[in-house]
C-alpha cells in the first residue's frame, strides 16, 4: 500500500511540475500580434485578445498569455488569430464605428458579404451611423 501511495505521490508532483514549467513558458501578450504562427493571446478567462485597431488605437488594452489554438464562434479574431474550421472572421456592417472582427459561420459570412456587395440604394441602405 506504501508503494501505491508513493507512486501517486511522485506522478502528481511530475504533472504538477510539467503545469508549472508550461505556464511559466507561456509568453506575455497584449495581443495577437505578439504571437506566433497558429496562436491567439488569452486572457486568464480564456478569452481571445486581438490587435485590432480603432479609432482610439488598440481595442482592449488587456493582457493575457499566447496559447495555441484557433479562435471558436463567437469569440474575437485578426489576421494573426484566425478561426477554427467551417469560421470565417468577419466585421459586421454596422452604423457604429468598427464593431471587432468575431469568428461567425463561413456560410453566414459569405452570404452577409454578397448581400453588402451588392447593397444599392433605392433596394438596399447601409446601417444608419450611429
Amino acid at each position: 500500500m506504501d508503494r501505491r501511495l508513493l507512486f501517486l505521490a511522485v506522478g502528481l508532483s511530475l504533472v504538477a511540475c510539467t503545469l508549472a514549467v508550461s505556464a511559466m513558458s507561456r509568453k506575455a501578450c497584449s495581443g495577437s500580434n505578439d504571437c506566433g504562427q497558429g496562436e491567439c493571446c488569452r486572457d486568464e478567462n480564456g478569452n481571445t485578445i486581438t490587435s485590432q485597431q480603432g479609432i482610439w488605437g488598440v481595442i482592449g488594452g488587456r493582457q493575457g498569455v499566447c496559447t495555441a489554438g484557433a479562435a471558436k464562434s463567437g469569440e474575437m479574431c485578426d489576421f494573426n488569430c484566425g478561426c477554427g474550421a467551417g469560421l470565417s472572421c468577419y466585421q459586421p456592417m454596422s452604423g457604429a464605428c468598427c464593431p471587432p472582427r468575431r469568428c461567425f459561420d463561413a456560410a453566414y459570412v459569405q452570404q452577409q458579404q454578397e448581400y453588402w456587395a451588392n447593397c444599392r440604394p433605392p433596394t438596399c441602405f447601409f446601417p444608419p451611423r450611429a
